[in-house]
Parts: structure tokens; C-alpha cells; sequence
């Protein structure tokens, strides 16, 4: 005799099993790090045809490499083409229906604006400097790119704490004519938002110098400067 109580239990087990293999076969293979692209522009032709998605500007993407990523369609989207300007279209559903790449994205360069004084015809601008020893000073300097070096009177040398600083001494042209410099070593000048370290400045006797001081080439030539005599600006943007 054949227990109905067990025969019921089989045949919902078995009916039970044919329905997950049935949902299992007809679920769509989404994960993409089980394939091997080419490229980008292969993987994202691959999204393209798996989720139905309209992808235009593929093209752009074929120098760039393939990406080991699952997950949403947006999200492998957001993540594929961070590197790029794109748009996307919904459906009335909110479905994802089109991407629009436009192009790669540009890394603009950091600006840094200094507003200056004048000097006669000569920018000024406010700086902080800092000796070897961690003294700093906050001073003005008048922008002057035919010096080669940050360019201070003798007496900052002490109030830099730099007077047992190793120096070479070196003559230079001045207005005066050529003077002997001692060439040091600043641990930093601060300008604005900007913060050149070791930078080479040399100290000139007080009375050949006039008073002046100036901000030359070892600071200025890490940058490409603008100078905008109408705003009394100067813009500064690193070359690095």
C-alpha cells in the first residue's frame, strides 16, 4: 500500500525543484567579470545588448581598458564612465534607456588668483616665509621675473633664523650692479593657497638693495603666471 502522506511530500518536492530550475534558466547572465573584454568599449557593448540600453559614443571608450565590475546597470554605468562626460535617458518607467557619451572628462588645472598692490609699475604681493628652523615672517614682495632668485636684504637673514645656515656666496646683478649674495635655502614660501618648499633665495647687503625685495624665478617659474593689470592681479597656475 502506498502511503498518500508520502506521496504528496515527493511530488511537491519534485514539482518545487523543476520550478526553481525553470527560474534559474531563464534568469539573464549579468555578471560581467565572468567574460573577458577587449576593451571598454567591447564591455560596454556587452552591457548595451544584456540590458537593452541604447549606448551611443561607444567609440570614445576603445583606448581605454576593460573593468572587472557587476552590479546594476547603473552602477557598472556610474563606475565604467566616471572618466567620462555622459548623459543618460529614462523611460516613463524610470528605466534606463539611453547613455550619450560625450567625451573624456578634462583635468583643468588648479588657478590660484593673487590680488596684488602697486609699486610704482611693479605687482606686490603679500607672502609668508619660513626659514629652516621653522621661523616665519610674513612680508611683501614685488613680483620681478628677470631675478632669479627670491631676493631679501641681509637683515631678514637673522630674523629668519638663518644666520648658521649654510650659504654659498655668489655675486649677482643688481640695479647697483653686481653685488655678493649669500644663496640659502627657504623651507617654504606660502602665496595665497600656494606652498613652494626649499626654495632658493639670496640675501643681499640692505643698502645695495634699496629696501627691495623681490619674488624671482625660483618661486615663479613653477608656474605659469598671468598678470591682469586692469584687476591688479596676478593668476597662478602650476606647471607640474
Amino acid at each position: 500500500m502506498v502511503d498518500l502522506k508520502f506521496g504528496k511530500l515527493l511530488i511537491s518536492k519534485l514539482f518545487f525543484s523543476s520550478l526553481l530550475y525553470v527560474v534559474a534558466v531563464g534568469l539573464p547572465a549579468v555578471a560581467e567579470q565572468d567574460y573577458v573584454f577587449a576593451n571598454l568599449s567591447s564591455q560596454l557593448d556587452h552591457l548595451a545588448n544584456v540590458y537593452e540600453v541604447d549606448i551611443r559614443g561607444i567609440e570614445l571608450t576603445v583606448s581605454k581598458p576593460s573593468e572587472s565590475i557587476s552590479g546594476a546597470v547603473e552602477f557598472q554605468v556610474r563606475s565604467l564612465l566616471q572618466s567620462f562626460n555622459y548623459v543618460t535617458i529614462h523611460n516613463a518607467d524610470g528605466k534606463l534607456e539611453r547613455i550619450i557619451i560625450i567625451g573624456e572628462k578634462q583635468d583643468r588645472p588648479r588657478e590660484t588668483i593673487v590680488q596684488t598692490e602697486w609699486q610704482g609699475s611693479n605687482y606686490v604681493v603679500d607672502v609668508t616665509l619660513t626659514g629652516q628652523f621653522g621661523t616665519s615672517l610674513e612680508t611683501s614682495l614685488v613680483v620681478d621675473t628677470g631675478a632669479d632668485y627670491v631676493v631679501l636684504p641681509d637683515t631678514m637673514m637673522e630674523l629668519l633664523r638663518m644666520n648658521d645656515v649654510a650659504t654659498e656666496v655668489k655675486g649677482l646683478q643688481t640695479a647697483n650692479g653686481i653685488a655678493d649674495a649669500k644663496i640659502g635655502r627657504l623651507a617654504e614660501l606660502r602665496i595665497a593657497n600656494e606652498v613652494i618648499t626649499d626654495v632658493d633665495v639670496a640675501f643681499i647687503d640692505d643698502e645695495l638693495l634699496g629696501g627691495a625685495k623681490l619674488l624671482g624665478m625660483s618661486v615663479l617659474n613653477q608656474f605659469k603666471v598671468t598678470l591682469d593689470s586692469q584687476q591688479q592681479t596676478i593668476t597662478l597656475i602650476r606647471t607640474e
